[in-house]
């Protein structure tokens, strides 16, 4: 069931992400929606799942921008095992420490993928101080939300502790 509900969520991210591209970007600044919905799953799954997660939904942005092809998809995965690795050491039931954390994975996120962008495209096209500066902010602002609606879709399996499946 946690398949199908996973599946569904994906779509919805990427319905989401294609939303906010469209909708909410303020002078070249987007919220990373994908992101946000990769650590948001990634603080309560099986670790298989939101590797596969943030893989799908990397890729999704890879074909969608057609730049790096794969930096995406690796920085993704990269970042929802980095918060599977925090998710017991982190309360991620407070939005303080939700919103601090996307805020931190975004600006690694964006950092990461301009300075993999350099060894692939021209050195010019570092991104301005405005979306180094927005872009972590936005998401580290949705975080609570995103976290509260992966709350509500019943994807939590447990909110903290150790299992015998890990």
């Amino acid at each position: 069931m946690i398949f199908i509900r996973s599946f569904a969520m994906l779509i919805f991210c990427i319905l989401c992400q294609w939303w906010a591209g469209e909708h909410l970007s303020v002078f070249g600044a987007v919220p990373g929606v994908a992101l946000l919905f990769t650590v948001a799953l990634s603080a309560f799954v099986p670790a298989g799942l939101c590797h596969l997660f943030g893989f799908l939904c990397g890729l999704y942005l890879d074909f969608s921008s057609l730049h790096q092809f794969g930096t995406n998809a690796l920085l993704l995965t990269t970042a929802a095992h980095l918060v599977w690795l925090l998710r017991r050491r982190l309360d991620m039931t407070a939005p303080f420490t939700q919103g601090v954390l996307c805020l931190g994975v975004s600006a690694g996120h964006l950092i990461l993928y301009y300075f993999l962008g350099l060894f692939v495209r021209e050195p010019h096209s570092f991104p301005t101080l405005w979306r180094l500066l927005a872009e972590p902010v936005m998401n580290g602002l949705l975080a609570p939300f995103v976290f509260a609606f992966i709350g509500r879709f019943g994807l939590v399996e447990r909110q903290q502790g150790f299992s015998a499946s890990e």
